[in-house]
């Protein structure tokens, strides 16, 4: 609820994706190797064990859970505006060995994407209306927000 009812700005996302480390991640599962590329995966890693750092310190912020939330949204997909190979449509889940049967099908292989670019244009997309008077009235109301 909260990253739609504080939304940054897009100078806010870029300096913040600027200023996280994408090379220092954590061990890698490679069963998810089906879904993405070994770089991607290795962006996600990274940007996992951000969050996870930020959030044992207590700093995470606004910015992190507006990132978080729209990386969330692009974990898998059917378009190059997703982390992943081509997978069944938004929302709904596909299991490894379905996801592989996708990719013998469609003889696919993941290929790499840049994860902060992605995150970057999804932003642009989702704050493309959010004005200034906008987020005024988003701060006046979130306190009483109830979702």
């Amino acid at each position: 609820m909260r990253p739609r009812l504080q939304p940054p700005t897009l100078d806010q996302i870029q300096a913040r994706l600027d200023a996280i480390d994408f090379s220092d991640h954590d061990a890698l599962w490679d069963e998810l190797l089906v879904f993405y590329h070994p770089d991607t995966l290795q962006q996600l890693s990274a940007l996992k064990k951000y969050f996870r750092l930020r959030e044992a310190s207590r700093s995470l912020d606004a910015v992190d859970e507006w990132i978080r939330l729209v990386a969330l949204n692009r974990l898998t997909g059917h378009s190059n505006g997703f982390f992943s190979v081509y997978t069944l449509p938004p929302n709904q889940a596909v299991s490894l060995k379905s996801q592989r049967k996708i990719n013998e099908r469609r003889q696919q292989v993941p290929p790499p994407r840049n994860v902060p670019a992605i995150l970057l244009k999804k932003s642009r997309i989702l704050l493309s209306e959010c004005s200034a008077a906008l987020r005024h009235t988003l701060a006046q109301v979130a306190p009483q927000a109830l979702l």
